[in-house]
């Protein structure tokens, strides 16, 4: 049996949290094993799905799209992002702020960091969806379409989002 380890601080006591399948856009039948390690508290899926995000994440993935269905539900999170945004985005010094969104598909969240905040004024998105680059540039992103390891670039920047990325990528470290 493999022994499993934390992808992030690479101790061996971790425990198996929960079996749970995708029943968001049910892009597969398989159960996934999460587990949380006992160190550093981290949740995570075993094995990795780096391999598999084509499948895990299908066309009609709502980060993809710039037409995702205005519901009552999309618009409570709209203002939910903009308060935490806003939050966030309070504790920057600076006229002129630059954000990097690694995952970030067509860049809704950072069009919600412009929202909260007018300084935002320069944001580019990493992401591996070649469908997400056209969209994203349209509203004014930077887009490079590479995953996260082959990304290079001189630039810095004020605040970076990497959400729901590191259980995609095949060493964390």
């Amino acid at each position: 049996m493999t022994k499993i380890t934390c992808p992030i601080c690479a101790d061996g006591s971790v425990r198996h949290f929960a079996k749970a399948n995708d029943v968001e856009y049910f892009t597969s039948g398989r159960l996934f094993d999460f587990y949380r390690c006992n160190s550093c508290d981290i949740l995570f899926i075993y094995p990795m799905l780096s391999d598999r995000l084509n499948e895990i994440y299908p066309s009609n993935y709502y980060s993809f799209h710039a037409n995702a269905a205005d519901t009552l539900a999309l618009r409570f999170k709209k203002r939910l992002d903009d308060r935490a945004f806003q939050a966030i985005t309070k504790q920057l010094n600076g006229e002129r702020l630059s954000a990097l969104d690694v995952g970030g598909g067509i860049g809704w969240l950072l069009d919600g960091l412009k929202r909260a905040d007018s300084r935002i004024a320069d944001t580019t998105i990493v992401d591996i969806d070649a469908g997400a680059a056209d969209v994203a540039r349209a509203k004014g992103h930077n887009f490079h379409l590479t995953p996260i390891e082959g990304f290079e670039t001189e630039k810095t920047f004020d605040l970076i989002l990497m959400l729901n990325l590191i259980e995609h990528v095949p060493d964390p470290i």
